[in-house]
């Protein structure tokens, strides 16, 4: 009788089937740090959009609130209902604010209107988005009989509020430093 001794190694076909094994092993991990990387880009797109959002928005009301009266005619608040240029104080790089001119502009779309402010360097920021058309309307609340009107013909006034008028939806910004 013949005695069979113990193998030692491996045979081809078991090496090969761990190669298989390993390389799908490998081929999945490679998946699923794609996928995982993918979600952490959109997590990150969401995340940046919606801090312009609401930066552009907070920069909105901050540049009407700091809106500044002016005689002088190169200062001057002008408006009509699709456009608002004045003298305000925009904030710098350092902290602290500096007087600069900003407009207000009505950016039209097939089925939306975005107001971008268009500093006086060229820096264009969207600060705010509507879901229809939309248009500006300005408040004199100095006058008896005051309402809203579609074109700021006072120059060396600023109106009470602004409004953002899209179909049924009206939203109001006072303009200017408020008392309170």
């Amino acid at each position: 009788m013949r005695r069979d001794r113990p193998r030692r190694g491996m045979t081809l076909i078991e090496i090969v089937a761990a190669i298989a094994i390993a390389g799908f092993v490998v081929a999945s991990g490679a998946a699923l740090l794609d996928q995982v990387n993918d979600a952490g880009a959109r997590i990150a797109a969401a995340a940046a959009s919606t801090a312009r959002t609401g930066n552009g928005q907070r920069l909105f009301r901050e540049l009407l609130a700091r809106a500044e009266a002016s005689v002088d005619t190169n200062d001057r608040f002008r408006a009509d209902s699709g456009s608002v240029a004045y003298l305000t104080r925009c904030p710098n790089a350092f902290g602290w604010t500096e007087p600069c001119h900003v407009r207000l502009a009505m950016d039209y779309r097939a089925d939306s209107t975005d107001i971008v402010a268009v500093f006086g360097d060229g820096r264009e920021i969207t600060v705010r988005a509507q879901a229809k058309r939309a248009e500006f309307r300005f408040l004199d609340l100095t006058h008896l009989d005051s309402m809203w009107a579609r074109v700021w013909t006072t120059s060396a006034t600023l109106p009470d509020a602004i409004a953002v008028v899209s179909g049924t939806d009206t939203v109001v910004f006072p303009v200017g430093p408020r008392d309170e």
